[in-house]
């Protein structure tokens, strides 16, 4: 049993319990009137227990304003409660149309959660594959690191050819240059050789003059 249902029936209890005492009192409320009613119709009686009605009367007068007044204070009760019922009610309607509202809610978000457990599935999975890839990684990383000595031994030693093979390169460029300056001086023999010949060649086919000039000779 809820929290509501138990309160509800205290207040159903309560309202018939109430309703019993109000009714309690009327009954004695008409008792009194009846009494009363005799009283007056026994005035001769009365008048002879005057004194002793009278304190009689004002006992039940002041009996009949206290029951009045309780049974006011009852009605007031029986009220409060009516109202305090009437809230518990409407309290019930609300809380039950919250509930109906959150039980909406969670029919509406239960397939996003199960996309969100998916998703969560798939992300697993690219971490784990991706934990894999880096664990490949660490590993050529660490063959790389292993063979990276050796690989910077190789590179200084293809530096040091290179080097050797620049400043050899350097020692044949130097000898180049110098051979070509001496083909150039070569040719230049040449040159002038070969017009040295062409000279002898003019004065051979011309006649001998034992008399002429070494200038016209020359010529």
């Amino acid at each position: 049993m809820s929290f509501l249902e138990k309160h509800l029936e205290d207040l159903s209890k309560r309202i018939e319990q109430v309703s019993e005492e109000n009714q309690n009192l009327r009954y004695q409320l008409t008792q009194l009137q009846e009494e009363y009613r005799v009283a007056q119709d026994n005035r001769d009686y009365v008048q002879e227990n005057y004194l002793e009605k009278v304190k009689e009367l004002k006992s039940e007068n002041l009996l009949t304003t206290v029951l009045r007044e309780k049974f006011y204070f009852e009605e007031m009760d029986i009220k409060q409660l009516q109202d305090d019922l009437a809230a518990t009610v409407r309290g019930n309607d609300i809380l039950k149309c919250e509930v109906q509202n959150a039980l909406d809610a969670l029919s509406c978000a239960t397939p996003k959660l199960k996309y969100l457990e998916l998703q969560v599935l798939k992300k697993d999975e690219n971490i784990n594959q991706l934990t894999n890839d880096l664990q490949e990684c660490m590993k050529e990383l660490g063959v790389v690191k292993g063979i990276l000595p050796k690989v910077f031994q190789e590179r200084d030693f293809m530096w040091e050819e290179v080097k050797s093979y620049s400043e050899m390169n350097m020692l044949l460029n130097y000898e180049i240059n110098i051979l070509k300056r001496k083909v150039d001086t070569l040719d230049e023999d040449f040159l002038m050789k070969e017009g040295q010949i062409t000279i002898l060649k003019d004065w051979i086919g011309k006649p001998f003059d034992l008399l002429a000039s070494p200038d016209s000779l020359l010529e």
